[in-house]
């Protein structure tokens, strides 16, 4: 099972019986961009599932990271990305990145306002996900 607390690198974790990645991202140093990414690559890969989700929680990040600082990333296969659902973003210019590169490699990302949206979201998308939370929760 993959989880990765180290501080250097974005916290990650599997829920969902390995379907769904969640990511806690913070604002880092452009020349860490690569190592974040290829985390979340390598987590991919690592995965047994044909279809992997992301939820990515932006509620600690405050400021894009400059444009070369993606030159050399190496993406997660896309083809078995599933949704990339996104919560916490305040940076309105960073959201509009984001939707823009969605689009630019045909992502399919949704916006919630917060986790349990979030996986509330993906258990109406994906009917093949077990029940990620209780529906008494809030």
């Amino acid at each position: 099972m993959f989880t990765e607390t180290q501080s250097d690198l974005p916290t990650c974790s599997w829920c969902g019986d390995k379907k769904i990645l969640t990511i806690r991202f913070t604002n880092c140093p452009n020349e860490r961009i690569q190592k974040d990414i290829n985390v979340i690559a390598d987590a991919v890969s690592e995965s047994s599932q044909p279809i992997v989700h992301f939820i990515g929680n932006y509620s600690d990040v405050t400021r894009i990271p400059g444009i070369l600082a993606w030159a050399r990333v190496r993406f997660p296969a896309w083809d078995r990305v599933g949704w990339v659902v996104i919560y916490g973003l305040k940076n309105q210019s960073l959201q509009l990145l984001l939707s823009y590169v969605a689009h630019l490699y045909s992502i399919k990302m949704h916006f919630c306002e917060n986790e349990a949206q979030s996986l509330d979201f993906l258990q109406r998308v994906d009917q093949t996900l077990p029940l990620l939370r209780a529906t008494s929760e809030t």
